[in-house]
């Protein structure tokens, strides 16, 4: 069983679940939970609000793509947006948890070696220049599983 958090304090710190999805037109998708809604009354209906990742082309002769990391960034809605876009994933198109990394190599390229995601301003340029990897080497990332909230 897997469980899909979006708090922004769990002992102390933000804990947001990073999920893997198919979209309404059938494509597979990552995103980053913001939101968990349930509604139990008339009618059990369940979603996730993500900020949605893309996938953006590897570098060239990256060992983690070799392995089959998938590079990721931040999917804006228009040019102009400081922050990702927002869909509301229906539970039931959630494949799995995803294990989700920042790309170091990119990261310390940008802002030097001793950068950490938390010493680097959380600017709108920030957030479209970041990159994340995809971690197949989890065990839940080897199939899919019935994620719950």
């Amino acid at each position: 069983m897997q469980y899909v958090r979006a708090t922004p304090s769990f002992i102390g710190k933000a804990w947001s679940s990073f999920i893997k999805y198919e979209s309404l037109t059938g494509d597979v998708r990552w995103g980053r939970a913001r939101l968990v809604a349930r509604s139990l009354e008339r009618r059990a209906h369940s979603c996730v609000v993500v900020e949605r990742l893309r996938r953006v082309n590897a570098d060239p002769g990256c060992v983690l793509t070799s392995y089959g990391c998938v590079r990721l960034g931040w999917d804006f809605e228009a040019v102009g947006d400081d922050f990702p876009s927002l869909e509301c994933v229906d539970t039931n198109r959630i494949l799995r948890l995803e294990a989700v990394q920042m790309d170091w190599s990119d990261l310390a390229d940008r802002h030097g070696q001793r950068a950490m995601p938390s010493t680097v301003a959380s600017t709108p340029i920030e957030r479209r220049a970041a990159r994340y990897f995809t971690n197949p080497f989890y065990p839940w990332t080897s199939r899919n599983l019935v994620p719950s909230l």
